[in-house]
């Protein structure tokens, strides 16, 4: 798992890329067979040492899953034994934050008014989650009928709106296909 936000979760999950001297990236891991997780593959930049077939990687960038890569590269610093955790991420993470507050910025602002009611309402349910779990799954479980609620109506007019999908991919800072995707499963509840 790589670096993610809580607003945008895997949408815009940062990773360090491998670089290659070419300025190539090596293709990224592989899911293995048995649905348990990924198996490194050469893409992954640890691994890319040139050894047992491994593609070699010289430096790394930062990466993220909506196809966005930094402009910058960073060398990889391996051991006598080729081990890379000498390497200094600190570069390739700030380029993947920044490239967030990019997307931030580009998002349809949300009324401060109602960004302070989430923040106090997150912080309420956390609080209620140790002093009374089965109060704050009843909340939760509210909240979730009026997140269903408001979002068939909000999806009615988006659609009634014609507003297409790669505006709304970016007022939501995510892809055209999960803001269809997010589109369809509003319209569809109810």
């Amino acid at each position: 798992m790589g670096w993610q936000t809580r607003v945008y979760g895997e949408s815009h999950e940062g990773r360090p890329a491998a670089v290659l001297e070419d300025g190539s990236e090596p293709p990224p891991a592989r899911p293995d067979g048995d649905g348990g997780g990924a198996v490194p593959g050469p893409g992954d930049w640890r691994i890319c040492d040139g050894r047992a077939g491994a593609s070699r990687a010289t430096r790394v960038r930062a990466a993220c899953a909506c196809g966005w890569r930094g402009a910058d590269a960073y060398p990889i610093t391996r051991d006598a034994d080729g081990d890379p955790r000498a390497t200094d991420l600190s570069g390739v993470y700030q380029d993947w934050a920044d490239h967030i507050q990019q997307v931030e910025a580009r998002t349809v602002p949300l009324p401060l008014e109602l960004e302070g009611l989430m923040q106090a309402l997150e912080e309420k349910l956390e609080s209620l989650t140790v002093q009374a779990p089965t109060a704050a799954l009843k909340a939760v479980t509210v909240l979730e009928r009026v997140a269903q609620l408001v979002g068939r109506d909000a999806a009615t007019i988006v659609r009634a709106q014609g507003i297409p999908a790669h505006r709304m991919a970016t007022a939501l800072g995510r892809t055209e296909k999960e803001a269809r995707a997010l589109l369809q499963r509003h319209s569809s509840t109810g």
